[in-house]
């Protein structure tokens, strides 16, 4: 049995899903194959195709959740929600990212306009 199993992670990655029948009661039970813990999903937005990629629209000081506002000031370096980057010449700016159809939540990130 794994270790998972009662920790209920928000997210997990596996490779199967299959069920077994009880011979005695005929009640399937499913389990998981290859199961893997996420704890981070930041890294996805790096690595996902743009398709399934969603971003919010970017966040300003004046139209935008207070929880998103600070904990995009806290990654911003001297708290500028703003910045250009010259090697894309192209201002970047902070969004709260979604991934899928389901809007997986895959919080703030920085990118270019």
């Amino acid at each position: 049995m794994s270790p998972l199993y009662k920790e209920k992670p928000e997210y997990l990655a596996y490779q199967e899903i299959y069920a077994l029948e009880n011979p005695q009661t005929g009640k399937m039970k499913h389990y998981l194959k290859g199961v893997t813990r996420l704890d981070n999903l930041a890294w996805m937005f790096k690595l996902a195709s743009p398709v399934l990629i969603s971003t919010s629209r970017p966040i300003t000081d004046d139209h935008t959740s207070s929880l998103d506002l600070k904990l995009a000031k806290a990654m911003a370096k001297d708290k500028k929600l703003v910045t250009y980057d010259a090697a894309c010449d192209s201002p970047r700016v902070y969004v709260r990212a979604y991934y899928g159809s389901r809007r997986w939540d895959l919080s703030i990130n920085q990118v270019s306009l």
